[in-house]
């Protein structure tokens, strides 16, 4: 069996599971989710389990043998206790945070328990028609949204992703991930009108306050309101990607919104800088087709 164990956001949990997904096929074991991270700390970071939501392969199962320690949370001492139980029930455990892929991953056999970011579609290549059907919502959206859902598509439409949130609030975010600026927006939407003059942008952001002011006087540009979220947001989530083009953030939200909405006729457009000190080509999740600026 292969455990992983989740943690974060959206996009997040959409790595992981890809990976997860994938070494599962590839090693021919069962999948199966530890969400303890969740359990402990979804609540405070609004980061719930969201793969419960979608159509995903594999069980929410903790074993025994793993209640002696979770997503090292429980202190060294737990940590070491949980390190030796994996091992003893014949356990590989593999944790990896590296910036893209990392071969290590390669190497896993039937009975592992896997951690870590796993940002790069490497992880998951060959299995990329799987994923865009399991990573699909469980129930149908509200009729409301589906209309809006199906307004979108209608449109030559343009998916504007705006991150602020964290990476203006806490330091060590704004550290780590920097942050896009107007200029980036602007070079991005000029470029994309450049191809498609006839583009409506669709502005999806977590600071509404700044986005209203940033593209107030934006020809055909509308700012999707908080109305629009829907249970932790994902229900926004499916608007963006219901969009034929894409500016997004340095934000794995965004990369999944234009990675499982876009098309070979789409034009994607992501921030040359996805990290403070690393490229978004460095990182390993740049696909051939998109314009990173």
């Amino acid at each position: 069996m292969i455990i992983l164990r989740t943690r974060g956001g959206l996009g997040n949990q959409f790595f992981q599971y890809a990976a997860a997904r994938s070494l599962a096929q590839s090693v021919g074991a069962a999948l199966a989710f530890d969400g303890e991270w969740h359990r402990r700390h979804g609540l405070r970071f609004d980061r719930p389990f969201y793969l419960a939501h979608y159509r995903v392969r594999g069980a929410v199962s903790k074993p025994p043998f793993l209640m002696t320690c979770s997503n090292r949370l429980g202190g060294t001492v737990g940590r070491v206790l949980g390190r030796f139980a994996i091992a003893l029930a014949g356990y590989q455990f593999f944790e990896s945070n590296v910036i893209g892929f990392d071969p290590a991953f390669n190497r896993l056999g039937k009975r592992c328990i896997i951690e870590g970011d796993f940002q790069s579609p490497l992880y998951f290549n060959g299995i990329d028609s799987a994923l865009k059907n399991e990573l699909v919502l469980n129930s149908p959206l509200p009729e409301r949204w589906m209309k809006e859902v199906g307004r979108i598509r209608s449109q030559v439409s343009v998916c504007i992703q705006v991150r602020r949130s964290d990476y203006i609030t806490h330091p060590g975010a704004r550290a780590v991930h920097g942050l896009c600026d107007r200029e980036y927006f602007v070079r991005a939407w000029q470029h994309l009108l450049s191809c498609v003059p006839e583009a409506n942008g669709y502005v999806f952001s977590d600071d509404h306050v700044w986005a209203r002011s940033m593209f107030s006087d934006w020809r055909n540009v509308t700012i999707v309101g908080s109305e629009w979220d829907g249970p932790h947001y994902l229900y926004k989530f499916e608007l963006m990607k219901s969009c034929r083009h894409f500016i997004i953030a340095n934000s794995t939200f965004g990369w999944w919104a234009a990675w499982l909405g876009s098309s070979r006729e789409s034009t994607v457009i992501v921030p040359q800088r996805w990290y403070a000190n690393a490229t978004v080509e460095e990182c390993g999740l740049m696909i051939p087709s998109w314009i990173a600026m």
